[in-house]
């Protein structure tokens, strides 16, 4: 995803730019993870005033996919994370955060997606030095599977 970072600047589209989300989405369903994110949103949201060429295919057909949700879906997967994204703030933990960081890996194996991502290294860095209670057990749970990746696993 690095490459398509600089896409999300809020200025019209370059061909390179085309050319590079399209490159991204060549193996991708949506720009990162499994499901559609806050970035799918701001990205899909720039792009509804270009015209896409039929000469960027993947961009085409994500774009067609993005259309599809009803805009209470694309509300409901754009603000999913905003309430854990307080969490990244860089701050100590509150036992708030921690009940809210418990819920969320209720039913998931990383805070987004099915792989581990930089959100969960970072959020693992910050909880480093915290003491984590066992009435959050879905907290713990991840953190001992964090801590079984290697420091290169963990950054790579």
């Amino acid at each position: 995803m690095a490459e398509s970072n600089g896409l999300q600047n809020g200025v019209p589209f370059t061909e390179e730019q085309f050319k590079q989300l399209n490159e991204h989405l060549a193996t991708r369903g949506y720009l990162r993870g499994f499901l559609p994110s806050s970035d799918d949103s701001y990205m899909f949201g720039i792009l509804k005033s270009s015209t896409i060429s039929g000469q960027y295919p993947h961009v085409a057909r994500w774009f067609k996919h993005m259309q599809s949700f009803s805009d209470a879906e694309e509300t409901g997967y754009s603000n999913k994370m905003a309430d854990f994204n307080g969490l990244l703030n860089g701050a100590s933990f509150t036992e708030e955060q921690f009940k809210q960081l418990n819920e969320h890996l209720a039913t998931r194996g990383y805070l987004k997606g099915f792989l581990p991502s930089s959100d969960d290294s970072y959020v693992f860095g910050v909880l480093k030095s915290s003491t984590i209670s066992a009435q959050y057990p879905h907290v713990a749970r991840w953190f001992k599977h964090m801590q079984s990746f290697s420091d290169a696993e963990e950054t790579g």
